[in-house]
C-alpha cells in the first residue's frame, strides 16, 4: 500500500520528516485546531462558499512552482 494509504514509511522518509516541525515523532500533527465535525444542516452552507465565495479564497502571492523529476520517486 502506498504510504499516503497508511503504507510503512522507509527509514529514510522518516528522517526527512524529523526535520518538519509538526511531525511529533509518530504522526503529523495538524497546526491549527481541525474538527471532523460536519452535519447535513451544514451542507448548503459549505457548497455556497465553496463554490460562490470568492474573496479570500486565493493565496496573496504565487504559489512557488517545483519541477517534477521523476527520479525522486
Amino acid at each position: 500500500m502506498r504510504k499516503q494509504f497508511g503504507g510503512k514509511i522507509s527509514k529514510r522518509d522518516i528522517e526527512e520528516y524529523k526535520k518538519i516541525s509538526n511531525w511529533d515523532g509518530e504522526k503529523f500533527v495538524n497546526l491549527e485546531p481541525t474538527s471532523m465535525d460536519f452535519s447535513f444542516q451544514a451542507l448548503p452552507k459549505f457548497l455556497y462558499k465553496q463554490f460562490c465565495e470568492k474573496e479570500g479564497r486565493e493565496p496573496k502571492k504565487p504559489l512557488p512552482i517545483v519541477p517534477f523529476h521523476v527520479g525522486n520517486f
